[in-house]
């Protein structure tokens, strides 16, 4: 079964608009959670700054490239990964977390 989104094209458009600091302000006015939860630090950046801001669904991952995998032989037999962010809807943002000692092992740098 595919996920299907809860907004509608408008208003995802209209959410689209607002910049990251209106929506942090909102959680917090919401009381949707603690005020030191939730906000990225500067350990997290963009691979493309040339591209403008968007606004997508979250496909987030830990990923470790320097150690065996736990089940299969390599990472390319794992196309469950891939199979699963077919199921989150468009547009989709992959947001990876490089747990690696030494990042950039896994090219995702």
């Amino acid at each position: 079964m595919t996920p299907k989104s809860n907004l509608s094209a408008e208003d995802f458009e209209k959410i689209r608009r607002l910049d990251s600091c209106t929506v942090s302000n909102a959680i917090e006015r919401f009381k949707v959670r603690l005020r030191n939860e939730g906000f990225a630090n500067s350990s997290i950046h963009c691979q493309f700054p040339q591209f403008p801001p968007m606004l997508g669904y979250a496909v987030t991952a830990r990923a470790r490239a320097s150690s065996a995998p736990m089940t299969g032989r390599c990472y390319y037999e794992r196309m469950d990964w891939w199979e699963y962010v077919l199921t989150i809807p468009e547009p989709r943002v992959m947001v990876l977390q490089d747990i690696d000692h030494q990042p950039g092992i896994g090219s995702m740098r």
